[in-house]
Formats: C-alpha cells, structure tokens, sequence
C-alpha cells in the first residue's frame, strides 16, 4: 500500500513539472508582466527619486537676553521675567513657525513656490491640497551625539523635495523667513510691555502730584528704619512714593530708550544658522525602505498568478473533456 501511495506521488509530481513545461510560455508572459510592472511602479511613486535638504540651526546666546534684560532693568521691575525664561520663549517661537504648516504654505504662496508642487496647473483652492502634500515634508528633528554634527543648542530643519525643485535655496530663504517673523514678534511684544511699564510710572507720578508726593523721602509709615529696609520697601513699595520728581526723570529716560527702541533691540540679532542648507542622505525621518527588490517581487507574483492561471486553464480543460467524452 506504501509503495502504491509513493508511486502516485511521484506520479503526480512528474505531471506537475509537465504541466508547467507545457505552459511555461504563460508563466514567462506572467512573470515579465509584473516585473515590468512593479520596476515601472518604483519609477513612479512619489516617494521615490526625492531629496532632503537640511539646514543646521542653534538657539541665540543667553547674553543677549541678559544685556537685553539688564539695559532696561527699570522696565522690569514689576514683571517677572529672567534670561533664560526669555531666551527660551524666543527661540520656541522660532521652532514653532518653522514647523507650522500653515506658515510653511504662507511662505510657499509669497515667495511664488506653491506652483512646483502642482506642476504649473494649479487648482482653484489650492491652499488645503498644498497643506496635505507638505505632511511631513517639513520639520526638526534634535541631532544626536552619534550624528557627528552635535553642537550644544543646535537641531537641524529637513525639507523632503523633489529633484526639480531647489529645495536647498527653498530651505535657506524659509529659515530666514521664520526667523525674521519670530524677531519682529518678539520685539513688538518686549515695546508692548515696555509701554504697559511707561504707562503705570505715568499713573503713579499723577497719584504723587495729586498727593503732593514730591520725593521718595515720605515713605509709607511700614517700614522698619531700625532693620534698614528702606532700599528694599522703595522697590517692592507702590511707585507713587518715589515721589513725582524722581517719577518724571525715570519717565523721561523710558522715553528716550523708546524712542531708540530699534536701535537698542539689535543686539538681540543673531544668525541662527550654522550651516546653509544642503543635500543629505542622513535618515532624518523615517521612511519604508522596501525589504525586497521590486524585480524579486514582480517575480513572485507573476509565477503565482501564472499558477493559478494554468490551475483554471487545466481545470476547465478537464470538464470540458469529461462533458464530450
């Protein structure tokens, strides 16, 4: 019984392997089919022949922002602020515009980019489809010890592009732009504070007119004169007991720093670039790499169908002898 069970098989196996002679013309259309298939596949996909531009930025020094902070101690003597706390708003402001979309697609549409990404024929309302083709094309990513290029502060922005696309000119122009619009932000908002600060000195010099107020020597009767904490109450005290005098030359001097104001905020520009933009083939974000070779898979796939094309053609075949016999 054995015997006759191993005959069958290898029986069956010849006719199998006769079979697939008999078709094998089926089997090398179908294999070449779906390797001229996927190869044509990996020319076209969008994901492939494209290139990574990358720029190396860092944060400003903490001495800006200390000089800054230290030049017009004055202004800040009722609000609660330190150079670190300053710098690190600064240069977080700075990341977030580079890594908006929307102010990625802004930049695209005033520097007349946004028609490399639709090939000159550009839709009505382009603005929501150039947002969904920028998903993470644009972004920062921290630079690591083992990357060779760490430097204390720095991270490095990456722009995915196409080869007819100069993703590094692209690349360097956006930074700038970013950074431009995080200083302006910045500065405007230090002026705002600035005038906030100018106009409680105003409130308080009118308090001491009106209280008649004239130097900061009618202090408040709080004050401990045997623990000599007079210096500490006249900065911690309401303002209107600086008296309206001292008030008026604190006003006057504000005034003027003002009005030099945009003299006095360029110590607070810096370069923040290290590096101008450039090609890369650092995986600077995760992208599939395909584990097997488009011609392999185009190989399979063709011999399975053809498999199974040869399976129905012998199939059907057989009934239709099994109906005319």
């Amino acid at each position: 019984m054995k015997k006759n069970i191993s005959y069958n098989k290898e029986v069956n196996i010849f006719k199998l392997f006769d079979l697939i002679f008999q078709n094998k013309v089926i089997i090398i259309f179908f294999v070449l089919l779906f390797i001229a298939i996927f190869h044509f596949q990996k020319k076209t996909d969008p994901n492939q022949d494209q290139l990574r531009s990358i720029a190396l930025i860092k944060k400003p020094s903490i001495l800006f922002f200390s000089n800054f902070i230290s030049r017009y101690d004055i202004f800040f003597s009722n609000i609660n602020t330190n150079a670190e706390n300053e710098l690190n708003q600064y240069y977080e402001n700075f990341r977030l515009n580079i890594i908006s979309k929307d102010n990625f697609v802004k930049f695209l549409t005033e520097y007349g980019y946004h028609e490399y990404f639709f090939n000159n024929d550009m839709p009505e309302n382009f603005l929501p489809m150039l947002k969904a083709k920028l998903e993470r094309k644009i972004g920062i990513k921290d630079i690591s010890k083992k990357d060779g290029l760490y430097i204390e502060g720095t991270q490095s922005v990456f722009f995915i592009h196409s080869q007819n696309l100069d993703g590094n000119k692209l690349l360097n122009e956006y930074v700038d732009y970013c950074y431009r619009k995080s200083h302006k932000f910045y500065t405007d908002r230090k002026e705002e504070q600035f005038l906030i600060v100018l106009e409680q000195y105003e409130a308080a010099k009118k308090i001491a007119e009106k209280i008649n107020v004239k130097d900061p020597f009618y202090l408040d009767p709080a004050i401990d004169f045997k623990d000599q904490q007079i210096s500490t109450f006249f900065n911690n005290a309401k303002l209107y007991f600086r008296g309206y005098e001292v008030l008026n030359l604190e006003i006057s001097d504000m005034k003027i720093k003002l009005a030099r104001f945009e003299e006095s905020v360029d110590i607070l520009r810096y370069n923040p670039v290290i590096d101008l933009a450039y090609n890369t083939s650092l995986p600077l974000v995760n992208i599939r790499k395909d584990i097997m070779p488009p011609y392999l898979k185009g190989l399979l796939v063709g011999l399975f169908i053809s498999l199974i094309v040869i399976y129905l053609k012998s199939g059907l075949s057989k009934r239709y002898k099994s109906v005319k016999g």
